[in-house]
């Protein structure tokens, strides 16, 4: 870690990808991290870290505040450690007011909130959300069918699902050597979370910096890159990735745009072969014989030596049908979400568990089915190794079905050839 910087013993994060997210700078830079997916796992080492994954981005609000409640009295974090690091979606999609509620119950007396993601190219500026330069409620996370954006500004987000004093720190207003003063101030003037503007690494170190040296337990609440801006750059991983000759098994639940280009390049360019799981299908009154079919239509492919790619959406326009095919079914969204993933994940444990011999390698897409995959396959934690293809998490869970590491990406993340760069990495053919 940079000097002034301590490791944290305790991460949270309220899904698996982004845990991996937030962690694999650290396991990058020498530091042992592993994922917790469950609250029931202590974590007393303090050289090492444990991100706790609460799996409760897509909860209801209720729900989601409960259970931070829960794991925050569970473990003592506000006791254990006075500064903590709450990872939430670089788009603001979850709980973000109800799980800062929660902390702050718990006792945790203030939060900072510092929203940028440089390398994903996501900033806070003027109190607004920006992706690639254009305003939040603009881009297609604001159609997202489980936590749909209404807002760009970031205040009016946490609002909607807390009445804690929220204030807005702009740069306008911010000078790196008084960050700590001026946080001191507004927390004695009444604030309960402070929203900050950020775009660079540097921004985020000297916030989290500041927050450091607060007098007052504090909850700072960001993105997967804080990491990157805080440990030290000539750190090196503990392990290396295993390079394996054997196939690929990809498993992609997320419908961004993004990770259809990625899947679309996959086939343009003959790296896999592409089974598209139908929506209709896996609503149809016989859904579990047409997965039975379609894992079978999948091992082979692995028995062949080929890389699978099994996907529950290839075309951008689903995600906008989503309402109208739930609601035939009479289902809510949240419903068909939950069947979805659990179907995905039980396609998966399904594969794995029958002919995990023929896979050299996983590529998980999604945090819900990244998380639902590995509570199938009886997993309680995720170590982390490192990182591939610029933005892709690699580890192992701790399950005997898993001999080889698990790859996990979230949605929106990425290049279209990054899917593509994880498979030529696992097999050592790295094109330039």
């Amino acid at each position: 870690m940079k000097e002034g910087i301590n490791i944290p013993r305790y991460i949270v994060a309220d899904d698996f990808t982004g845990a991996n997210d937030i962690g694999v700078a650290l396991a990058s830079s020498g530091i042992v991290t592993q994922v917790l997916l469950t609250d029931k796992i202590s974590h007393d080492n303090s050289s090492s870290v444990g991100v706790i994954c609460t799996n409760s981005r897509d909860l209801a609000s209720n729900e989601a505040q409960d259970k931070l409640a829960n794991t925050s009295i569970n473990l003592q974090l506000a006791q254990k450690q006075p500064l903590l690091i709450k990872k939430v979606d670089s788009t603001l999609r979850g709980n973000i007011g109800s799980e800062i509620q929660a902390l702050l119950a718990t006792g945790y007396a203030l939060s900072i909130v510092a929203i940028a993601a440089p390398y994903a190219k996501r900033k806070t500026v003027g109190g607004l959300c920006y992706v690639n330069d254009v305003p939040l409620s603009e881009t297609e996370f604001a159609s997202d069918p489980k936590s749909p954006i209404r807002s760009s500004r970031i205040k009016d987000i946490i609002e909607l699902q807390t009445n804690a004093a929220t204030v807005e720190y702009l740069q306008a207003d911010a000078n790196s050597e008084q960050h700590e003063q001026n946080f001191a101030q507004l927390y004695d003037s009444g604030a309960k979370i402070i929203v900050c503007d950020a775009q660079s690494h540097t921004d985020l170190f000297d916030l989290y910096h500041a927050a450091s040296q607060l007098n007052v337990p504090t909850v700072f609440v960001t993105t997967g890159e804080l990491t990157y801006s805080l440990v030290a750059q000539e750190s090196s991983p503990l392990t290396e990735l295993i390079h394996s000759p054997a196939p690929v098994l990809a498993v992609i639940g997320s419908m961004s745009e993004m990770t259809l280009k990625q899947s679309q390049y996959l086939l343009d360019n003959k790296d896999a072969e592409v089974i598209d799981l139908e929506l209709e299908e896996l609503l149809s009154p016989d859904w579990t014989s047409y997965l039975e079919t379609k894992s079978d239509q999948a091992i082979e492919v692995l028995k062949q030596g080929s890389n699978c790619v099994v996907r529950s959406c290839k075309n951008a326009e689903l995600r906008h049908e989503l309402k109208a095919i739930a609601e035939q079914h009479e289902l809510s969204q949240q419903q068909l979400a939950e069947h979805v993933r659990e179907c995905l994940a039980s396609f998966a444990s399904q594969i794995i568990r029958t002919s995990n011999a023929y896979i050299g390698g996983m590529i998980l897409c999604g945090g819900d089915i990244a998380i639902a995959t590995a509570q199938q396959l009886g997993a309680s934690s995720y170590q982390i190794g490192g990182r591939v293809a610029g933005c892709v998490p690699w580890g192992t869970l701790n399950s005997t079905f898993t001999p080889f590491p698990i790859f996990t990406k979230a949605g929106g993340f990425g290049e279209p050839a990054t899917f593509s760069q994880v498979i030529q990495q696992l097999h050592k053919e790295v094109r330039q």
